[in-house]
């Protein structure tokens, strides 16, 4: 089995371990991802519009964890509200 390295093989290793989703954008949306796909970060990474959609969730899925408050900071705030 030989090894290549590149862009292209990369790909296809990605493409494995990826599961496919059907997303609807609306058209506003598309117009962001298609402007910020002119960026040079972007075009540095060589970005097609379901990599960065995948960046995207995948960073705004990070922050949404981080923002969230732990399950004990949460209850411990609901006992101090609504104990008896």
């Amino acid at each position: 089995m030989e090894l290549h390295t590149g862009r292209l093989n990369t790909i296809m290793a990605i493409r494995r371990y990826t599961e496919s989703q059907n997303v609807r954008f609306e058209v506003h949306v598309v117009e962001l991802l298609d402007e910020a796909l002119k960026s040079d970060w972007c075009i540095q990474q060589g970005f097609n519009r379901s990599d960065l959609i995948r960046h995207l969730v995948r960073i705004g899925l990070q922050n949404f964890a981080s923002k969230q408050p732990k399950e004990r900071d949460f209850i411990d705030e609901f006992k101090e509200n609504y104990s008896e």
